[in-house]
């Protein structure tokens, strides 16, 4: 039996999910281990999409919300996302996750990738230093 669309979808938003978790952990230990600072930073000036989120993922771990959300908003969105699929697939909701995968799965790449160009230029225009890392 052919899997169906939904399903396909769910399947995509997990592998997404997993290699975003890897290479964020991956990349996070590394700055945490090398204090090697991000190399969009380092060579602009300007601050990526990323920047602050191993910071907001660290005051996330310490119960600290409001410092997560300074550090990078972006990632208290993503981990408030996977941490509530994940709770749902637990509690036995799947069609409500693979519905929601489904409707992710079909937005094009093209519309996230210009999402995170969005954010990463909003958030060094001098109106929104407040969405950047604090120093």
């Amino acid at each position: 039996m052919p899997d169906s669309p939904t399903r396909r979808g769910s399947r995509l938003v997990n592998v997404t999910l997993l290699e975003g978790a890897v290479l964020a952990s991956g990349s996070a230990a590394v700055a945490w281990a090398t204090h090697f600072p991000c190399p969009l930073y380092v060579t602009t000036g300007c601050w990526c999409a990323f920047c602050g989120s191993t910071r907001a993922v660290q005051a996330l771990l310490h119960g600290q919300p409001a410092d997560a959300v300074r550090d990078n908003g972006l990632t208290v969105l993503i981990v408030a996302f996977a941490a509530t699929r994940l709770l749902l697939w637990t509690m036995g909701c799947g069609r409500v996750v693979e519905m929601v995968d489904g409707l992710i799965a079909r937005v094009d790449m093209r519309i996230w990738t210009a999402l995170l160009l969005v954010w990463t230029v909003v958030r060094n225009l001098p109106a929104f230093t407040a969405l950047g890392p604090a120093a």
